[in-house]
Order: structure tokens, then C-alpha cells, then sequence
């Protein structure tokens, strides 16, 4: 069975040691941005992940990308760029 592809924006909340308490998952960089910003947490980061796989054999791999300053160290698909671009539309 061929593999799909598919992403999901993270925002992570830590505590002052940089330590995880809680993650939550959303569709668009706009909820999750949205949702960074009501955190009451020390700190948190915003991540894509991104998911390959196929219903046969499971989830075959995976990858992480942290937001820095509004950019992503990756190629990635224009749909994601866009949401970078345009993050509140």
C-alpha cells in the first residue's frame, strides 16, 4: 500500500527548565498560534509534524520542525508555506 503524507501543527508549553507539561494539536499555524498566545506556561514552541505512513503497516515515518521566528528549516509543501506567509488568514 503507498504511503501517505500528512502534518500537524504542535504547540508544546514548558515549565522555566524547558521541561514539556502539555501538548496540543491543530489543523492550521493560526490555531496554533492563537493558542500559543492565551498559554499561561513559561514558555512554549510551535512545531509541524509531519507524518508518513499507510494504514497496512502504521506510521513508517516521522519528523519534527520547530518555528523560529516564523520560518521552517525544511521543504516543505506550498499549502504549509502559505500558512507561514499568512498566518492569520
Amino acid at each position: 500500500m503507498r504511503n501517505k503524507i500528512s502534518y500537524e501543527w504542535v504547540v508544546s508549553l514548558m515549565d522555566i527548565f524547558g521541561d514539556i507539561h502539555a501538548q496540543d494539536y491543530f489543523e492550521t499555524y493560526a490555531e496554533a498560534l492563537n493558542y500559543q498566545a492565551d498559554s499561561t506556561y513559561f514558555s512554549s514552541m510551535v512545531e509541524l509534524w509531519r507524518y508518513e505512513g499507510n494504514d497496512d503497516s502504521g506510521l513508517k515515518h516521522k519528523e519534527m520542525y520547530e518555528v523560529i521566528d516564523g520560518k521552517l528549516d525544511a521543504e516543505l509543501p506550498k499549502f504549509i508555506l502559505k500558512q507561514l506567509t499568512n498566518p492569520r488568514n
